[in-house]
């Protein structure tokens, strides 16, 4: 939404990226509506590696963002399920507190970001609200073709 000619390929990554971040929003938002207690994020993997990525993340979210000492974010969740399974570890609270480290580097919400991505959000759930139909058909087609 919104393309012009004057934009480039910097804006489309950082759409990309925008977008994404806006919907793990929507799940986040979720999370605090069922209760959740999500005053720390911890940013792990590939995109962790990126302050660019990190920082939309502390904007959007309105949360400080740490970034993760683990490499191998998905083989720790494995071995931390294995060791709380076993008995290891009482619970994934005690695993976790022993298991997952962060680095010092904390990726605060920058007010002037904080404010435009305020203003942005409900733009973008109000144009994903109104693409639904336009998802449903696409996939019935899909759907319709593999047949």
């Amino acid at each position: 939404m919104g393309i012009t000619p004057v934009h480039c390929r910097a804006d489309f990554e950082r759409a990309v990226m925008e977008g994404v971040v806006f919907a793990l929003r929507d799940s986040l938002e979720i999370l605090l509506e069922l209760g959740a207690d999500c005053k720390k994020i911890i940013a792990s993997g590939g995109g962790a590696r990126s302050d660019v990525w990190l920082q939309i993340q502390a904007d959007i979210f309105e949360r400080e963002i740490y970034r993760s000492t683990s490499e191998e974010q998905a083989s720790l969740g494995a071995a931390i399920t294995a060791a709380v399974r076993t008995g290891y570890f009482a619970n994934f609270e005690a695993a976790c507190a022993v298991c997952v480290k962060q680095s010092q580097e904390v990726f605060y919400p920058k007010p002037e970001n904080v404010r435009i991505y305020r203003q942005e959000y409900p733009i973008f759930r109000n144009i994903y609200t109104q693409n639904e139909a336009i998802f449903s058909q696409i996939d019935s087609m899909r759907h319709n073709h593999s047949k």
